[in-house]
């Protein structure tokens, strides 16, 4: 699906056409945006697309935002944020922006503790995109977009165990170049060439299933015993793994996981998708090999028990593992 390019003023499009595009899509035209960041306190950083498919990083101003009812307990707050009366007669009237991050959240504090009522969006970067009228991914085809998947296999499910490493890694790109990358004897070399691997394809979207739970703390964790940093980030930063739980939605259910982020790129876990796809509760399993079978009877695929996979690999069959790997 192509988001459309903002309508012409012209007489061809009705106002209702043109108010209405805007609303879906923003009213702000600029195409090929394909990450935010935010960029410390009173700053945005914009990936995009440019037409001949590289990728570009440019800053914006970012004022944060909430709605609020009355305009009196705001104005009081120094440093000073801008008031905005809008127009119609709902309850939450006044538009308030503050000139950074800082002063937003010690506002927030304030109004908390006061009982002052307010709406905000929580993370920067929503409330940039609302208030700015940009939109992601903008003119841009499915096709267009850099996507990498990932799949890892290791010699155990805990990456606190000494001998539990990561022994391999396939990572493919959605035109279908793939790469199989082997523990040859040195798990660090191995994690550093994935990186490596990560960094020159530059993906918009890194996909992969349950990668959330498993494959990105796991690879972190085993990263941080050898005392090296995983900088996927399009600036450079380390995979940031959250302690603790988020939550995801799949109908009236909110499920929990482990959020993880890098900078400057989309994570798509199709662990979560597949829960979203199946509300109807048809499938006996969210395991990627159980899926594969209910949804792909007729696919013939190399399948290796979890239990297995230590004894492959000492055995040296790397064409089975590479095999079993690529499929998943």
């Amino acid at each position: 699906m192509t988001i459309p390019k903002a309508a012409p003023d012209d007489s061809a499009h009705s106002f209702d056409d043109i108010r209405r595009e805007r609303l879906l899509y923003g009213h702000d035209p600029v195409p090929g945006i394909v990450g935010v960041e935010r960029a410390g306190d009173d700053r945005m950083v914009l990936y995009r697309a440019t037409p001949d498919g590289n990728r570009t990083a440019e800053f914006d101003r970012f004022r944060p935002w909430l709605l609020a009812i009355r305009a009196e307990p705001w104005a009081a707050i120094r440093p000073e944020p801008t008031i905005t009366r809008l127009s119609g007669d709902h309850d939450y009237r006044y538009l308030v922006a503050f000139d950074g991050w800082s002063s937003h959240r010690n506002a927030v504090q304030a109004a908390k503790q006061s009982n002052e009522p307010y709406f905000r969006i929580r993370p920067a970067v929503e409330q940039y995109l609302v208030l700015s009228g940009r939109t992601l991914f903008r003119e841009m085809d499915y096709a267009d977009l850099r996507r990498v998947q990932i799949d890892i296999e290791t010699l155990g499910l805990d990456p606190t165990v000494e001998d539990a490493a990561v022994i391999a890694a396939v990572v493919r790109t959605s035109t279908g170049e793939e790469a199989f990358l082997i523990n040859e004897g040195s798990e660090p070399d191995l994690l550093n060439r994935l990186t490596a691997w990560i960094l020159e394809h530059d993906p918009d979207v890194i996909e992969g299933h349950n990668v959330f739970n498993f494959d990105f703390p796991y690879l972190v964790k085993r990263a941080e015993r050898h005392g090296i940093t995983l900088n996927w980030g399009r600036n450079g930063a380390p995979i940031t793994v959250l302690e603790g739980s988020s939550r995801f939605k799949v109908a009236a259910l909110s499920l929990p996981f482990t959020y993880v982020h890098v900078h400057g790129r989309h994570i798509v876990d199709t662990y979560q998708q597949i829960q979203r796809y199946d509300i109807g509760g048809r499938l006996s399993s969210y395991a990627l090999k159980k899926v594969m079978a209910a949804l792909y009877p007729e696919q013939q695929r190399e399948v290796i028990p979890g239990e297995d996979i230590r004894g492959v690999w000492e055995r040296g069959e790397l064409d089975r593992l590479a095999a079993y790997n690529l499929a998943d």
